[in-house]
Parts: structure tokens; C-alpha cells; sequence
């Protein structure tokens, strides 16, 4: 794993880790992170799984003031937040697959709209994602759209057990 990370870290490709839970796969995207020339801007991550399918969206995408929406400030989201610098998606197959259309199509166009406003903003962020099954599994099984397996699976990386590696706890 580590000579993957020394070859990856320094170019801007997206990454897919992919490995059961528990097996470090934070470890390796803050390790890339780090030797990464995007290194001065913090890592954001964002578990999807820890979120509801509806407020994944508001999460990641930000919002903007508004009394339907019920908000009192704008809210930058994970999206907006990681400009600049990398963002460790972990359980990405957790997240609805209307979501992960929209997820695709700012990565793709490089922009970012908010929800309850009409501007785009620009987007200039590495994508880490994390699925605890292999991609192919997660795509059959209608959890993963494959087009956004393909525009994220650039450089795999797949983890070794924590119990496999001792020295890395």
C-alpha cells in the first residue's frame, strides 16, 4: 500500500480504496493527503453512511438562505469546503444514486451550485472515495452508478486488514 500511495499522492487522480470496515481506509486518504501537493488545505471526509439519504445533499452541496428552506445563513457544504484541497468520501455506495449523478456532474463540469441558488462556483478538489466492497459488487448489487465508479476508480487502492498490519495501529 505504501508504494501506491508514494505514486499517487502527488498527481490530482481520484482514488477508490476499497476494503471491508475497520481496515484503515482513513489512514491511506489522509496519507495521500499529506504528500500531496494539496497538503496545506485541511482534508474534509464525509462518511455517507452516517448521514439520511435527504440530508446528504444539503451536507455536500451547500446551502443558501432561505425561509422555505428553513435556513437563517449560508452554508458552505463538504463540496464547497474542500475547494482547493481534498475530499475522503467513505461508504459512497450509502449515498442515493440521484446523488451520486449529481456528485458526478460537479466533479465533471469542475462547479458546485447550492441548493436555493442559481450560480455555480468553481470546484477544484481531489476525490478519495471508500467502499467497503469492490466496486463491480457495489454496481451489479444498484448502490454504485458506474459512471461514477469509472470517473472515480482512476487509481485503486485496495486495504489489508488492520489485523494484518499491526505496525499500522
Amino acid at each position: 500500500v505504501l508504494t501506491r500511495i508514494a505514486l499517487v499522492a502527488p498527481t490530482d487522480a481520484p482514488v477508490m480504496i476499497t476494503r471491508e470496515a475497520c481496515t484503515g481506509k482513513a489512514l491511506v486518504a489522509t496519507a495521500i493527503h499529506k504528500d500531496s501537493p494539496r497538503h496545506r488545505r485541511p482534508p474534509i471526509s464525509f462518511k455517507c453512511s452516517a448521514h439520511a439519504p435527504d440530508a446528504i445533499e444539503a451536507e455536500l452541496f451547500d446551502q443558501m438562505r432561505s425561509h422555505l428552506l428553513g435556513t437563517q445563513r449560508d452554508r458552505p457544504g463538504k463540496l464547497e469546503l474542500a475547494h482547493g484541497g481534498t475530499l475522503f468520501m467513505d461508504d459512497l455506495a450509502e449515498m442515493p444514486p440521484e446523488l451520486q449523478g449529481r456528485l458526478l456532474h460537479a466533479l465533471q463540469t469542475a462547479q458546485v451550485t447550492r441548493l436555493g441558488d442559481l450560480r455555480a462556483r468553481p470546484l477544484d478538489i481531489r476525490v478519495i472515495a471508500a467502499l467497503i466492497r469492490p466496486p463491480e459488487v457495489e454496481i451489479a448489487a444498484g448502490r454504485l452508478r458506474e459512471d461514477l465508479a469509472l470517473f472515480l476508480n482512476v487509481f485503486p487502492i485496495q486495504c489489508s486488514p488492520l489485523r494484518d498490519r499491526p505496525k499500522d495501529i
